[in-house]
C-alpha cells in the first residue's frame, strides 16, 4: 500500500507541475525547466525507498555467499540517478553475469516501471494541450484583429462615409449657387454684370442746343437701365447672393475639415489594428516556437526513458517466467533475454500542429489619405475648384523629447502656399508642460469635443486641428498667426479635460507650472 501511495503521489506531482507551469498567455511557464530525467529519477527514488531499502537487505542476510555479490551490486542502484539508462545498464550487466534478483525485487521493479510508463502518457497529453493553447493564442491574434476591423468599419469608416456625403452635398450646392450667379440669365449678378459690360457711353451730338441736350439727358436717366431704383435692386440682389455663397463656402470648409479629420482618425485606427496584429502574432509565434523547441528536447528524453523502461519490464517478465523454488529466484536462461536485448521502441510522434498564418490586414482603403497626391482626385474630383488645400494627417515620430529650453528662433514669415500639400505632417514630443502664448488659441476644450477616443487619438486630432486651423473655442486665428507646436492635456487628474488642445508658437511661449499635466508637441513636415 505504501508503494502504491508513494508512486501515485510522485506521478501526480510530476503531471501537475508540467500542466500548471506551461502557459502561452504570459503567465509563469516553469514547465520548460522540468527535468528530462524526471521519470527515471522517480523510478530510482522508488527503488531506493520501497524496494532496495528492505528487500535487498533481507536477501543479503539470507542468500548464500554466491548471491551476496548480486545483492551488494543491487544495492548500488541507489546511486544510479545521473542518466535515463543507468538502471537498464545495471540490469543488463546482471543478465550478462547470469545473476537473477529475488522475485520480491523483480515484482517491486516491475510495479514501479508500470507506474512510470503509465505516468508518461499523461505528461504527453498535458504537453499536447499546452501546444494547442499556444496555437489557439496565435489564432486569437487573428480573430481579435478581424473583430477590431469589423468594429472600425461600423464606427470610424461609417463616420467617414457620412462626413463625405455631407461635404459632397455641400460642395454641390456651392457649385450650383456659384454657377447660378455667374451664368443664369435671371440672376441679379448676371444681369448687373451684363449691364456693366454692355452699357454704351452716352454721347451728346456736337452743336446741339441746350434744350435738346436736356431732353436727351432726361430720357436717359428715366430709362430701364439707368433708373436709380433698377440699378440699386440689381446691386442689392447680387450682393445678397454673394453673401449666401460666402456663407455656403464657410459651411463647406467646416465640413471639409471634419471629413478630413475623421478620415485621418479612420486611418490611425486601421494602422493601430494592423500594428497590434503584427505584434500579437509575432509574439505568439515566438512563444509557440520556443515551447515546441523545448518540448522536442523533452520528448526525446521521454522516448529514451520509455525505451529503457520497456526493456527493464522485458527483463522482469523473463525473470518471472522461470522459478527456482529453492531460493525464490528466477532460473536464469541467457537465451530468453535475447528478445529483450534486441527489443526496439517506436516513439509515438507528437503533433505540434501548424501555427495560423497572420491574416491579411489591409490599408488600401486609406492609402489615398489627406496629404497624398491622389486624395484630392479621389475625393474632390467633381468639385476640386471649390475645396481648400488639404492638411495632411499627422504622424507620430519616435524621437525622444528634448530637455533643452525652448529656442527663440523666429518663425518663418513666408506667405502660406495655396498648392495642395504633398508632404505629411509629423509631431515630436518636445517636453511636458503647456506652451502658453498671448494671445492664446484653444481648438478643443476636452473629451467633449476632441474626437479622439484615446489619448493618442486626442493628440492626433489636436495636431491636425492646429495644422488645419479649425474653428477655435477660444482665441482668433486672425490675431494668433501660424502655430508650430500644440499642447494636449493628459487628464492625469481630470479625465473630462483629456484632449484639451492649445495651438502654440514655440518662439514666444512660456511653460507655467500649472500646465504640468500637458504635453507639448512640435509640428514638422516630413
Amino acid at each position: 500500500m505504501t508503494l502504491i501511495m508513494f508512486s501515485s503521489f510522485v506521478i501526480l506531482t510530476t503531471i501537475t507541475a508540467a500542466q500548471a507551469n506551461q502557459c502561452p498567455d504570459g503567465g509563469e511557464c516553469a514547465s520548460h525547466d522540468v527535468s528530462p530525467n524526471v521519470v527515471v529519477s522517480m523510478l530510482q527514488t522508488k527503488l531506493q525507498t520501497n524496494v532496495l531499502g528492505g528487500a535487498a537487505e533481507a536477501a543479503a542476510s539470507e542468500a548464500p555467499d554466491a548471491t551476496k555479490s548480486l545483492d551488494k551490486k543491487t544495492l548500488q542502484l541507489q546511486s544510479l540517478a545521473e542518466n535515463p539508462s543507468s538502471i537498464l545498464t545495471e540490469l543488463s550487466e546482471m543478465v550478462s553475469r547470469g545473476e537473477a534478483p529475488s522475485f520480491d525485487l523483480v515484482d517491486g521493479i516491475k510495479s514501479i516501471v508500470l507506474d512510470a510508463l503509465s505516468g508518461l502518457q499523461p505528461l504527453r497529453v498535458a504537453s499536447d494541450q499546452v501546444t494547442k493553447d499556444y496555437l489557439d493564442a496565435i489564432q486569437l491574434c487573428n480573430d481579435q484583429s478581424k473583430t477590431e476591423e469589423a468594429n472600425i468599419e461600423q464606427s470610424d469608416q461609417r463616420s467617414v462615409s457620412d462626413a463625405r456625403s455631407l461635404h459632397s452635398a455641400c460642395r454641390d450646392a456651392e457649385s450650383s449657387m456659384y454657377e447660378h450667379n455667374l451664368t443664369n440669365p435671371d440672376s441679379y449678378c448676371n444681369k448687373l454684370g451684363k449691364f456693366i459690360h454692355e452699357a454704351t457711353p452716352l454721347n451728346m451730338p456736337s452743336g446741339m442746343d441746350r434744350a435738346s441736350s436736356v431732353k436727351i439727358l432726361a430720357a436717359a436717366t428715366t430709362s430701364k437701365w439707368c433708373a436709380t431704383s433698377s440699378l440699386s435692386q440689381l446691386d442689392n440682389g447680387c450682393t445678397a447672393k454673394e453673401e449666401e455663397l460666402k456663407s455656403q463656402r464657410a459651411d463647406c470648409l467646416g465640413k471639409q475639415q471634419s471629413f478630413e479629420g475623421l478620415f485621418c482618425l479612420w486611418k490611425y485606427a486601421l494602422q493601430a489594428n494592423c500594428k497590434a496584429l503584427s505584434t500579437c502574432h509575432s509574439n505568439a509565434v515566438a512563444a509557440y516556437s520556443d515551447h515546441v523547441g523545448k518540448t522536442r528536447t523533452l520528448v526525446e528524453k521521454w522516448d529514451m526513458e520509455t525505451a529503457a523502461l520497456e526493456k527493464i519490464l522485458c527483463f522482469c517478465n523473463v525473470w518471472r517466467n522461470e522459478t527456482d523454488e529453492q531460493d525464490n529466484r528466477s532460473q536464469h536462461n541467457a537465451t530468453q533475454f535475447d528478445v529483450c536485448k534486441t527489443q526496439t521502441h517506436t516513439p509515438v510522434p507528437m503533433d505540434y500542429g501548424t501555427p495560423a498564418e497572420k491574416v491579411t490586414c489591409l490599408l488600401t482603403s486609406v492609402a489615398n489619405h489627406p496629404g497624398t497626391s491622389n486624395f484630392v482626385t479621389q475625393e474632390y474630383g467633381s468639385f476640386d475648384d471649390f475645396v481648400l488645400p488639404t492638411v495632411p494627417c499627422v504622424q507620430a515620430t519616435t524621437a525622444a523629447p528634448s530637455t533643452a529650453s525652448p529656442t527663440t528662433t523666429q518663425a518663418t514669415t513666408a506667405p502660406p502656399t495655396t498648392a495642395v500639400p504633398t508632404t505629411t505632417q509629423a509631431y515630436t514630443l518636445v517636453r511636458s508642460g503647456y506652451c502658453s502664448n498671448t494671445p492664446l488659441l484653444r481648438v478643443y476644450d476636452g473629451n467633449s469635443d476632441n474626437p479622439g477616443d484615446t489619448y493618442e487619438e486626442s493628440v492626433q486630432a489636436c495636431g491636425m486641428a492646429c495644422a488645419q486651423q479649425h474653428q477655435p473655442t477660444d482665441g482668433d486665428w486672425g490675431t494668433f498667426g501660424t502655430p508650430d507646436v500644440f499642447s494636449v492635456e493628459t487628464a492625469a487628474n481630470h479625465p473630462s479635460y483629456m484632449g484639451r488642445c492649445y495651438c502654440g508658437k514655440m518662439a514666444t511661449c512660456t511653460f507655467p507650472d500649472h500646465g504640468a499635466t500637458f504635453n507639448t508637441y512640435k509640428l514638422e513636415a516630413r
